[in-house]
């Protein structure tokens, strides 16, 4: 079996509720601007985000434009006056108090914490990820944490992995996993770098990407079978 020292983790969607923690801080931030958070104001602003982020992805806006648009289009499709700009700042901010682990998550890496060294790779917005970080136990648990926004450059990137090979001591590729949820950012940006991959597909998603993860798993502790007996 193969055995893997540097574990490479995304957060939202594979340690994080995100889910969860988006819906507070929508609830939190409407509430203070006297906007109501029915389904139609729900379903607008996840289908017009849903698509930036995939354009993100894709390279075709920036991270800033994502942010400081969504909210912008968002109150303009629905006819309310507010400044989308004002908004998104007060959005994050709330964003940034969501601590929401998925199950099993945090007891996985700190299993894993043990004999192997664990790396956060993050597209998610610097201030907003490292408040999170900083109010779980998760940041005494990683070696490193690599962002997006601070980098430059985005996954799948192969310029994204690269930097993070490049400040990893002692490096292997060979002995390095990439673990995510999205298909497009971890998986995908694995394969660009050479990196071997594991896709978290707890919902078992149909993979029509085009893109083949060497790991599928659909519980965290999967891992432990995968990463073998690496010890630092």
């Amino acid at each position: 079996m193969k055995k893997y020292q540097d574990l490479l983790f995304d957060v939202d969607g594979t340690l994080f509720d995100f889910k969860k923690a988006e819906e507070e801080a929508l609830r939190m931030t409407t509430e203070a601007y006297g906007i109501s958070l029915d389904q139609e104001f729900l379903e607008c602003y996840l289908s017009i985000n849903r698509d930036l982020w995939k354009r993100f992805e894709r390279g075709e806006v920036s991270l800033h434009t994502l942010l400081y648009t969504r909210f912008v289009r968002t109150f303009e499709r629905m006819g309310i006056d507010i400044d989308g700009v004002i908004f998104e700042d007060d959005y994050q901010d709330n964003l940034g108090r969501g601590f929401f682990w998925l199950e099993e998550g945090e007891s996985v890496c700190r299993r894993l914490s043990q004999n192997h060294d664990l790396y956060i790779i993050t597209n998610g917005v610097a201030r907003t990820q490292r408040s999170r970080l900083g109010g779980t136990s998760l940041g005494t648990m990683v070696k490193g944490v690599f962002i997006s926004e601070e980098m430059g450059v985005r996954k799948p990137q192969k310029e994204f992995f690269e930097i993070v090979m490049s400040h990893i001591p002692q490096f292997d590729p060979s002995s390095a996993l990439v673990i995510g949820d999205s298909l497009v950012s971890d998986i995908q940006g694995g394969e660009n770098a050479g990196l071997d991959t594991c896709w978290y597909n707890p919902h078992c998603q149909r993979n029509d990407s085009g893109f083949t993860p060497t790991y599928e798993i659909a519980s965290l502790r999967e891992l432990y079978e995968i990463v073998g007996g690496a010890h630092k």
